[in-house]
């Protein structure tokens, strides 16, 4: 004991030993201070503020800096950008914008560690308000004012670097051809949805739409889906990886979800003459996510999904079982009225010389590839009779 006091009391005359000492405390206590200044900061900051921050490719960090471009106060921020309109947007950096009456706070950066070829945007909106019903009012301000003064929607496709966004130039209705009241049926239903809302909570039902359209390639399915987007003025979000279904489908809540060609993905078909379905490993849990997703449980509020496929006897019956898919519309191939106002369209309301019982029903691709190869609108008919008799001949 002796012997340890006797060390101790060593030490303690060291003068250097005790300066470092000091130093690593006074350093350590500085530490601790700085800390808790960040964390204090970042409290109060979650207090006062209701905080939004997107992170994107592209189109939703673009259509919330247009909302803030018009709200901005441009003596608290003049770094600019140029729109593809080439209208003046919000540049990179911080500025200060009111918007309904309230102070948000913007800033604006390209994220330097994001690991995609892509450009990703980082812009944080700080609303000074504890109501942070303000954020998804902004968000839904937004989302209209896009849509309202374009005349384009986005069509999001999923890559392996995350989510890319193409701007279409929205297409109209009137293109897309169907056989008789199909397309007046579609169109409807998600009419019908978007405006009873009210009607699903009283039921105690989930608010989602699902409808399957099946056919044989070439039918338009696909032109079917870009054309109700358009005309319901929501973006469209394309999966063929249903993995992207699980922790990223709130994203899909404003716009519609197309699940193209599900016949194709292994996990949802039956082998010819196989009475139950026998998923394994992912395949199963792929399965779970999207009947989860198709059922509500998983859904966001309001989604509509569209699925296609070609061969709808390939599915499994789990996936096509009534309470799952809300409408199921069959999109064949044109038969003569269809084709008659098709022909109209192409021709400048040119009325076909095409005899009805000379006409062979033909996919809506395939009219169209007629009628961009012909030269006027009496060499597409005489193509046409061409195939009609091979049609006759086959048979």
């Amino acid at each position: 004991m002796t012997d340890l006091v006797s060390q101790l009391t060593t030490l303690s005359t060291n003068q250097l030993l005790v300066a470092g000492i000091g130093t690593t405390i006074a350093a350590y206590l500085a530490l601790q201070a700085t800390r808790l200044a960040t964390g204090l900061k970042s409290f109060v900051g979650s207090q006062v503020f209701s905080t939004l921050t997107a992170r994107s490719s592209g189109a939703s960090v673009e259509r919330l800096t247009a909302l803030v471009a018009r709200h901005r106060l441009h003596a608290w921020g003049r770094s600019y950008s140029v729109t593809e309109d080439n209208a003046l947007t919000v540049g990179y950096g911080s500025g200060l914008a009111r918007w309904r009456g309230l102070w948000v706070f913007y800033n604006l950066r390209i994220d330097e560690n994001a690991k995609t070829f892509q450009v990703v945007e980082v812009l944080t909106l700080a609303f000074l308000t504890r109501d942070r019903t303000a954020i998804r009012r902004f968000l839904d301000e937004a989302l209209d004012d896009a849509m309202q003064d374009r005349g384009t929607i986005d069509i999001h496709h999923r890559s392996t670097s995350g989510w890319q966004a193409i701007r279409r130039a929205k297409r109209p209705i009137e293109t897309v051809f169907a056989n008789g009241a199909m397309k007046a049926e579609l169109m409807e239903k998600v009419r019908w949805f978007l405006a009873n809302e009210e009607w699903y909570r009283r039921r105690g039902l989930t608010y989602k739409l699902v409808i399957l359209l099946h056919g044989e390639p070439g039918t338009g399915k696909s032109s079917l889906i870009q054309a109700i987007a358009s005309h319901f003025n929501r973006d469209l979000y394309c999966v063929d990886r249903l993995v992207a279904l699980g922790p990223e489908i709130g994203r899909f809540k404003n716009g519609i979800l197309a699940i193209e060609d599900i016949d194709t993905l292994g996990s949802l078909t039956r082998e010819a003459g196989q009475t139950v379905p026998s998923p394994i490993g992912d395949a199963k849990a792929l399965l779970h996510g999207v009947l989860n997703t198709l059922d509500g449980l998983a859904t966001p509020h309001g989604l509509i999904t569209i699925i296609t496929t070609n061969h709808i006897e390939a599915l499994d019956p789990a996936m096509v079982r009534p309470c799952r898919i809300d409408l199921r519309l069959e999109v064949s191939a044109l038969d003569y009225d269809a084709f008659a106002e098709m022909f109209a369209s192409y021709y400048d309301g040119a009325v076909p010389t095409l005899p009805r019982e000379a006409y062979r029903p033909q996919t809506g691709a395939r009219l169209q590839e007629v009628f961009m190869s012909a030269h006027g609108a009496a060499d597409a008919e005489a193509t046409l009779r061409r195939m009609s008799c091979r049609t006759l001949e086959a048979a």
